[in-house]
């Protein structure tokens, strides 16, 4: 009698060498021994199944078989080489890069640029209260008064701005950039 080799699949299914093994399983004419040998080995399958399963209440399902295959799946990608898909992505990551470090730079020259507005504002206040204190202390200066009105008209604070001017031209009514100031304020 010819030794039979069996090799199994995925699924547990005999696979046999020779043409006539293939057909033999097939007959009736399969042993008698051989089927009661089988029903012995999967009566025991069925009873350690049965054990793990009251063991493990949530049963988990087989996934091994899914990961490897994606996992050949991967690597057949990633060894696949060159793909215009490739490309595209990494242009398009290349572009979305680029733009945001162009954005990082406008942002980084808009906020030095107010920073340095908002230093300059501060700056003219200073002076402004320093204008109007010297114009406190001496009230009869004129001068005081119209750098006073110039600091609050670069400010844009019109009503301080009048009403500094007016005070510069009723000390000196003739007093030339006091008038040229309250045309162009006007």
């Amino acid at each position: 009698m010819p030794i039979k080799k069996r090799y199994f699949t995925r699924n547990k299914e005999k696979v046999y060498h020779s043409k006539q093994d293939r057909t033999s399983i097939g007959n009736k004419s399969v042993n008698t021994r051989e089927k009661k040998a089988h029903k012995v080995v999967e009566k025991i399958k069925k009873d350690k199944v049965e054990k793990k399963v009251s063991l493990i209440q949530p049963q988990l399902p087989n996934i091994s078989q899914t990961i490897t295959e994606t996992h050949e799946k991967v690597k057949k990608y990633v060894q696949s080489g060159f793909t215009w898909q490739r490309a595209i992505v990494w242009i398009f990551l290349t572009v979305i890069t680029g733009i945001s470090v162009w954005q990082a730079v406008l942002l980084f020259q808009k906020t030095t640029e107010l920073q340095s507005v908002l230093a300059k504002r501060s700056r003219l206040e200073e002076d402004l209260g320093l204008w109007q204190g010297i114009a406190q202390k001496y009230p009869t200066y004129r001068d005081a008064y119209f750098q006073a009105s110039v600091l609050a008209y670069r400010l844009g604070d019109s009503t301080k701005e009048q009403m500094l001017l007016e005070k510069t031209l009723q000390l000196d009514p003739n007093y030339l950039p006091a008038q040229n100031l309250e045309k162009i304020s006007q």
